[in-house]
C-alpha cells in the first residue's frame, strides 16, 4: 500500500503519533510527505526532524501552503514551546509550494492515498492546478 501524508504537524501530538505510526507500518510505502499551514518551514522541520530520527532520508518531504499565503481568513498560529516537546531546538525548512503541489500530484499518479491531517488547502490548491486529480 502507498500512502501520502499530508499533515499540518506541529501543534498538538496527533499528528506525530500518524507520522510514527505509518513509519512502521508494515508493507507500507509513504511515498511523500507535505505540510499544511506551514509557517516558514516550521511544521516540514518537524517531519524532517522525525524522518532523520527514523533513519528514513528516502522520504520526499515538502513544505505546503504557508500561512503568510493569504489562504486561511482566519488563522492564529497555536506552536507549544519546542522545548517542551523536542529534545533539541529543530531547524526550519521552508520550500516552495510548487514543489509541495509536484510531490502531491507525483504520490497520486503513483497510486498512493493522501492520508490528509489537517486544512486541505494543498488538496485544493492542487485541485485547482489539475482539476479532478
Amino acid at each position: 500500500m502507498k500512502i501520502h501524508l499530508d499533515t499540518d504537524i506541529g501543534g498538538d501530538m496527533d499528528d506525530l503519533c500518524a507520522l510514527a505510526m505509518l513509519l512502521k507500518w508494515p508493507d507500507l510505502e509513504i511515498t511523500g510527505v507535505t505540510t499544511a499551514s506551514d509557517s516558514g518551514g516550521r511544521r516540514a522541520g518537524y517531519v524532517e526532524y522525525v524522518l532523520k530520527l527514523m533513519g528514513r532520508s528516502d522520504i520526499s518531504l515538502a513544505a505546503g501552503a504557508d500561512v503568510s499565503g493569504g489562504y486561511y481568513a482566519h488563522y492564529e498560529i497555536g506552536y507549544p514551546p519546542d522545548e517542551d516537546n523536542w529534545p533539541e531546538p529543530v531547524s526550519r525548512r521552508p520550500g516552495s509550494l510548487d514543489d509541495a503541489l509536484a510531490l502531491l500530484k507525483q504520490s497520486i499518479e503513483q497510486g498512493a492515498t493522501v492520508v490528509g491531517i489537517g486544512p486541505y488547502t494543498n488538496l485544493m490548491l492542487l485541485d485547482k492546478r489539475s482539476p479532478g486529480i
